[in-house]
């Protein structure tokens, strides 16, 4: 197993991680809504192809003899969850959208199996779609979000999504495939 040691503020996150494997604290929650036709298993290789594009989503943390170290695995494939709220009225998709990227969002991580990146996507209606993502700030921060964001929309849209505060946020313009455009939002609260 090659592994290489970790930063002093990922030693930090790892740490603290330790103390509270159960905390949510240190999972960094973002969505990108979908508006247009979205094909599904194209938007799931894309993300894919973001795994396999950078390696701190492929990175884990195991401990050998009560060492953290950072191990970097070979792509594979995410699970793109898939959550159908066409079958509720519209006034009720939203407080259910809520639900979900919020119970994403509390869902604790295993740093030494990994992923350390989840993907969810709530159908919304025929040609509205919500890609909820969770990941660990171990291998995320700030800066990763925008270059994932931009990745995914170059990957996707004719334009990239741009970041927004708030939930949820609706834009956008012209659908392409696989996913139509894409506006996001950082989930708060």
């Amino acid at each position: 197993m090659d592994r290489a040691l970790l930063s002093s503020a990922q030693e930090q996150l790892w740490f603290l991680t330790q103390l509270a494997p159960e905390s949510p604290t240190y999972n960094v929650p973002f969505a990108v809504r979908l508006d247009g036709p979205c094909d599904r298993t194209a938007l799931h290789r894309a993300l894919d192809a973001l795994v396999a594009r950078h390696e701190s989503l492929r990175t884990t943390f195991p401990s050998v003899d009560g060492r953290p170290w950072q191990v970097i695995g070979a792509p594979t494939p995410l699970e793109l969850g898939l959550t159908d709220l066409t079958g509720l009225p519209a006034g009720g998709r939203d407080a259910e959208l809520t639900r979900v990227a919020a119970t994403q969002a509390r869902r604790p991580f295993q740093l030494d199996r990994g992923p350390l990146l989840r993907t969810h996507l709530v159908r919304l209606g025929e040609t509205s779609h919500v890609l909820v993502m969770t990941v660990h700030h171990i291998v995320f921060d700030g800066w990763s979000s925008g270059v994932f964001l931009r990745e995914l929309g170059a990957s996707t849209t004719s334009s990239p999504p741009e970041p927004r505060r708030g939930w949820p946020s609706r834009g956008c313009s012209t659908p392409t495939t696989p996913c139509g455009s894409a506006s996001s939002w950082r989930a708060t609260g």
